[in-house]
């Protein structure tokens, strides 16, 4: 392997996070979906809790990461508390774009891709419209895209615990709905998974077990 070749994942990665935040940079999209959560990140932030109405308890947002991350950047008030909330979300948004770009790329480099496939893939990824847009519009697509990257990797590592029950968990706290695109992989990982790793013989009732293990874990990690 070459080392312009083995560059490449990292290369792409930061591509994909520089394009996404130049593209709100000269656009300045937000997607209005963001304005209504980040009310209740705002009065969280102030001390009138996770509401949307101070004293109305109603819960008013998808996604918990996408709630609690601006709350967190919101802290401390200020003339400019919107925009500095927002880009701060931005960069975590695209920073975990990029980190996902970067783990599938290093898995398929591992698995014996060519490059060309490798290059192929990632300027698709690194370029996709939509990826980019709502990466930076204040929504959590980054987010899902890196915890769907992080569950792919583990699992194609024999669902290796830890790594596996980040995945999980980071999906929940992601989306509501995490646990779907969790169970679409963990279930063709069971089903189709090799039947060695790590030169050990593999069943699928043994990949079924180490999913089951994974789960638990990040269950616990969710219940906060």
């Amino acid at each position: 392997m070459t080392a312009p070749t083995s560059r490449l994942p990292l290369v792409l990665a930061l591509a994909s996070a520089a394009l996404g935040l130049t593209f709100a940079l000269f656009t300045g999209h937000v997607w209005e979906d963001y304005f209504i959560t980040f009310r209740s990140s705002l009065n969280l932030a102030t001390g009138h809790g996770l509401v949307y109405e101070p004293g109305q308890r109603v819960h008013s947002f998808t996604s918990p990461l996408g709630t609690l991350l601006p709350a967190v950047f919101a802290l401390g008030g200020g003339e400019n508390v919107i925009p500095r909330a927002l880009w701060c979300y931005r960069l975590v948004c695209a920073a975990a774009l990029g980190t996902a770009l970067w783990l599938a790329l290093r898995t398929m480099r591992r698995d014996g891709l060519a490059p060309v496939a490798i290059g192929a893939a990632g300027l698709g990824w690194a370029l996709d419209p939509k990826v980019l847009d709502f990466t930076v519009n204040g929504m959590e697509l980054g987010l899902l895209i890196l915890f769907i990257a992080v569950t792919w990797h583990a699992l194609t590592q024999g669902a290796r615990l830890g790594p596996c029950a980040l995945g999980f968990a980071g999906l929940q706290w992601t989306r509501p709905d995490g646990c779907v695109f969790f169970g679409v992989l963990a279930i063709a990982w069971i089903l189709f998974g090799r039947n060695e790793n790590a030169g050990v013989t593999c069943t699928w009732r043994q990949r079924s077990g180490a999913v089951a293990r994974g789960l638990a874990l990040g269950a616990l990690a969710y219940l906060p």
